[in-house]
């Protein structure tokens, strides 16, 4: 018997010769959010605890948005949908969750067999009713011989090598990867609500400007029209203010018409239909919301769902890999059954119809493996992408930050700037006014100070909502929290 084991042992050892090693390489991850910074190895850092960012209701003060999400959390579609496919992977789980124990079956069978005349079993069963050591109960009916059978199967692959347990490993790998793809999906929901939000803040604003710009086009138009009459100005004069007058009506219809928009996209993606969204103005929401900082790049590792969804799939495709070898040793298989068995039913139930099999087995894979082969490349090849895919994210994550960390800084500077220069335009407008009463300066110089002031303070709300959103999309590049 001991040269049976000694040949299986064997051919276990040689059966994986062919198995590549698991694909691996060092990550690094720069020690801070800055160009050149030192690196240092991910599997370090792992190992230390990072803090969490605040919740979004802690970020913002803003009960209006606050609302809007909430809603969204409780009716948006497309959370729903990521709720049903979470429970769809859960399914996975349960299943390996019983993996490595036996199955267990109950069985009721019958059925009737009738052997030909020329067979061993056909024969033997005609000559055992002239048997004097068989009693009525025992003899074989003839020529047709019922089968009943009442009682339990099970069989049992023992797990001996850990194929089973990292076949459990990767489902319940993958469902940890769902529920992180949910959050992701939540983190991208509350970032594109409250970018919406801040659109329509900045229309709202832009509405306001445009009407208070259409009141001065409007008293530049009286002065150059009084002008006019006295023959100090041309009929030219009149129509290009009339004419930058319905240039800036119109552009006041398009912006109310996006207002109409965004506020149908809020409503949609918090799951109502069309309706008027309360806000606050623009001018509030840097008292409304938090300032983030930024800590140690390592905070990604532990708050970006899509860094932990990879992570969780790496760890998945290596359970896999790890199987496929796994398959290449012998399988042990245990089979057995138990119950009561009798070729009448109504000796089914007596004692002496008590009836058991029991059965093991080993097998292993020697010729013709190519199906294994061909598995083992697979996993190998989605190891190696699972890999390659964590790098990526990891690289993307961290180029995100920095970038939107540099945008936050410039435009800081660039609203400054504008600032001064809506300051400048400001007082501009007021002085060409008086030189134009004066004889002083033309109706040119009025209608193009006031386009310019009009573009300014365009500009300058587009500055202070594109500041805005980088903020909402920097919270969401460090990984968002809810």
């Amino acid at each position: 018997m001991k040269y049976i084991y000694i040949t299986f042992l064997i051919l276990a050892v040689t059966s994986c010769k062919s198995v590549s090693p698991a694909f691996r390489r060092d990550l690094k991850l720069p020690e801070t959010f800055a160009s050149n910074a030192k690196q240092q190895s991910i599997d370090s850092l792992k190992k230390e605890e990072c803090d969490t960012l605040p919740s979004w209701n802690k970020l913002s003060k803003d009960v209006h948005l606050n609302a809007l999400i909430d809603s969204a959390f409780q009716h948006n579609i497309d959370l729903q949908i990521m709720d049903a496919k979470v429970q769809q992977v859960r399914a996975g789980v349960t299943f390996t969750r019983g993996i490595r124990l036996p199955e267990l079956q109950i069985g009721l069978s019958s059925g009737v067999r009738k052997f030909g005349d020329y067979t061993i079993d056909g024969v033997g069963n005609y000559d055992t009713q002239f048997s004097p050591n068989l009693n009525d109960k025992q003899r074989i009916p003839n020529p047709a011989v019922p089968d009943y059978f009442m009682g339990v199967h099970s069989s049992w692959e023992i797990d001996l090598w850990g194929k089973l347990k990292n076949q459990k490993v990767a489902a319940v790998r993958r469902f940890f990867a769902s529920e992180m793809g949910r959050k992701l999906t939540e983190n991208e929901l509350v970032a594109e609500i409250a970018t919406t939000y801040f659109f329509l803040l900045t229309l709202d604003e832009q509405r306001l400007k445009l009407q208070e710009n259409i009141q001065l086009q409007e008293r530049a138009i009286h002065v150059v029209e009084a002008e006019f009459e006295t023959g100090r100005a041309t009929e030219v004069a009149v129509h290009l203010t009339r004419s930058q007058l319905l240039e800036t009506q119109k552009m006041l219809v398009e912006v109310e018409q996006e207002i109409r928009s965004y506020e149908i996209k809020l409503s949609t993606l918090s799951g109502s239909y069309p309706r008027a969204i309360p806000r606050n103005t623009l001018s509030q929401v840097d008292s409304l919301m938090g300032e983030l900082s930024l800590t140690d790049p390592e905070q990604l590792l532990k708050n970006r769902p899509d860094i932990q969804q990879a992570e969780q799939l790496l760890i998945a495709s290596k359970a896999d890999l790890t199987s496929a070898r796994k398959a290449f040793y012998p399988t042990i298989q245990l089979n057995a059954s138990m119950g009561l068995q009798a070729f009448r039913l109504a000796l089914l139930f007596e004692p002496a119809s008590l009836a058991y099999n029991v059965a093991a087995g080993m097998l292993l894979p020697v010729l013709n493996r190519r199906s294994l082969k061909a598995q083992l490349m697979e996993t190998s090849g989605k190891q190696k992408e699972a890999y390659l895919n964590y790098e990526k994210t990891i690289l993307h994550a961290y180029s995100e930050v920095y970038e939107l960390n540099q945008m936050n800084l410039s435009l800081d500077e660039m609203i400054l700037l504008k600032n001064e220069e809506l300051t400048i335009l400001e007082e501009s407008v007021n002085s060409v006014r008086e030189l134009y009463a004066l004889g002083r300066s033309t109706y040119i110089e009025i209608i193009t100070t006031q386009e310019y002031y009009l573009e300014t303070q365009m500009e300058l709300l587009d500055l202070k909502c594109r500041k805005a959103q980088v903020k909402v999309a920097l919270y969401k590049a460090l990984g968002g929290g809810l």
